[in-house]
């Protein structure tokens, strides 16, 4: 057993490292476009990689078969994994991904009148950056191109449009 010894009055001990994140909580303030509530945990795999699972619910704007314009709710849920090629979870930094969002929204007697939403499920690779405040705030911020896979539901604005924006901004705290 090694015997640190103590410090002298006037030399000041060396503080304690902080313990290491592992979760970010998010708020993710573009699904308002829907509009849509969601949220999402960023979770520590390594210093290197990390997984998020995002949810959210909303109201989306569709047209009835009757041809009456109304809203209908829209239940989101979403799935990726992030690399950190430059930097790490902890610090922040730039990342490379693969996400599926999974959307659903009425029934396929609907059609959705915005291209915001892509019913079904949303699978591609993301780039992305996240900046971590020394304050554990954060801001992380990712965007890629999805393939619109399967039905969700309502069926989409544009059936012709196999391909969409995939990605998102989010504002959290890490603890």
């Amino acid at each position: 057993m090694q015997h640190k010894p103590r410090a002298f009055a006037s030399e000041p001990e060396e503080p304690a490292p902080p313990p290491p994140r592992r979760v970010v909580l998010e708020w993710l303030p573009l699904r308002l476009l829907v509009p849509a509530g969601a949220l999402a945990a960023e979770i520590r795999l390594s210093d290197s990689f990390s997984t998020t699972l995002s949810i959210g619910y909303g109201r989306a704007p569709v047209r009835t078969s009757a041809g009456q314009d109304t809203r209908t709710p829209l239940w989101q849920v979403g799935l990726s994994v992030q690399w950190y090629v430059a930097g790490d979870f902890e610090d922040g930094g730039v990342h490379l991904g693969v996400s599926g969002l999974l959307s659903r929204a009425g029934d396929a007697s609907m059609t959705l009148r915005t291209t915001v939403v892509q019913p079904g499920v949303l699978a591609g690779p993301l780039l992305g950056f996240k900046y971590v405040f020394r304050n554990r705030w954060i801001v992380d911020s990712q965007i890629g191109i999805g393939a619109r896979l399967g039905s969700g539901g309502a069926k989409p604005a544009d059936e012709d449009q196999t391909f969409a924006l995939l990605g998102d901004l989010a504002v959290g705290w890490a603890f």
